[in-house]
């Protein structure tokens, strides 16, 4: 494909990511290689033959531009052309020439210091945008939503992004913190740099009446569809712990559960796909390592995450409104009678 050709020849991954409204780059290590703010597990590498590729580890996902240009923005490979294609069009885009020269400049000039972490502004328009994707676009329970914006776990920032904080108990500072792109075409996700994994997003878990039931999903906005299922069906969310693992890593699970030994219940709610198949078997392992001696539930979702179960669990309702709500709750995993 000629056209797929030249938009690999002539479109920088780094262009892109700016095109989408990513915040900036930053450069790692002593090559040409970056990272972004939202993302620091992928990483952009140009070779000293021009032929540039992303690596995103935690999302299992690399490739080229057009590769990239699809996982930011959940587009088929025609859309992605198509925008590329008209991308091309614009000349003002950054030559890899350029790009390199000028970082080859800099090699012994800029230190690669680690990134304190620091959460990124609020936005002082409102939290109107993240609560029409979170309710409307993601079906999050709106109740649910203002207690965690109350509680500053979840707000807007100034580029209209869902963030989610995560708060370490032992400082109770915020030392975590995701953020989520709420436009169509923008969907970006990510840490924000500097983060500590082993915090993660979480609620419900610190509270007056400590929990001893935990669910362990992916992301915030899976552990926030688990508790608006149960919110749903009516069924009280105080007794459980909800925790994020940012992804796939295990670090938050070990963290938290060592603050909460009275924890006796733990449901695995990773994704139902390779890489969430593999979390769960990996956090069976460490809380077995751990010396965790309560019930461990494997409870993957029926579809791809819980966030699709909860949004499949809406249209039904809708079409069947007159079905009785426990039938309905048949079509999800998350039917917890352990």
């Amino acid at each position: 494909m000629q056209i797929a050709q030249s938009i690999k020849e002539n479109i920088t991954i780094l262009h892109c990511a700016e095109m989408l409204g990513l915040h900036p780059v930053q450069r790692r290590g002593n090559k040409l290689s970056w990272t972004l703010k939202e993302h620091d597990s992928l990483v952009i590498n140009l070779d000293s033959n021009g032929q540039q590729r992303f690596i995103w580890n935690s999302q299992r996902m690399y490739g080229s531009v057009i590769d990239f240009y699809m996982a930011m923005t959940a587009t088929s490979f025609p859309q992605a052309m198509q925008a590329l294609g008209n991308v091309l069009k614009d000349k003002s885009i950054p030559a890899w020439d350029t790009i390199r020269k000028n970082e080859q400049q800099q090699y012994h000039s800029v230190e690669n210091t680690p990134q304190e972490f620091q959460l990124l502004n609020k936005s002082e328009q409102g939290y109107k945008r993240i609560f029409a994707y979170l309710c409307k676009t993601r079906g999050i329970h709106s109740q649910l939503v203002s207690e965690l914006v109350s509680a500053e776990q979840v707000y807007q920032d100034t580029q209209g992004n869902a963030v989610f904080v995560g708060y370490n108990p032992q400082t109770n500072r915020a030392e975590y913190a995701n953020v989520r792109g709420t436009l169509t075409g923008k969907q970006y996700r990510g840490d924000v740099l500097g983060s500590k994994k082993a915090v993660g997003f979480h609620f419900g878990l610190y509270t007056e009446n400590p929990p001893k039931k935990l669910f362990v999903c992916e992301s915030p906005i899976d552990a926030m569809s688990v508790a608006s299922i149960l919110m749903n069906y009516n069924r009280p969310i105080d007794k459980y712990g909800f925790l994020s693992l940012g992804g796939t890593s295990t670090a938050a699970l070990e963290f938290h559960i060592k603050q909460n030994p009275q924890i006796d219940t733990i449901y695995l709610c990773q994704d139902n796909d390779d890489a969430g198949n593999y979390s769960r078997r990996k956090a069976d392992e460490k809380l077995r390592e751990l010396g965790f001696e309560g019930k461990i539930v494997d409870k993957p979702p029926t579809q791809k995450d819980f966030n699709e179960d909860l949004l499949k669990l809406q249209d039904l309702k809708q079409v069947i409104h007159q079905t009785n709500l426990q039938q309905i709750s048949q079509t999800s995993a998350l039917n917890i009678s352990q």
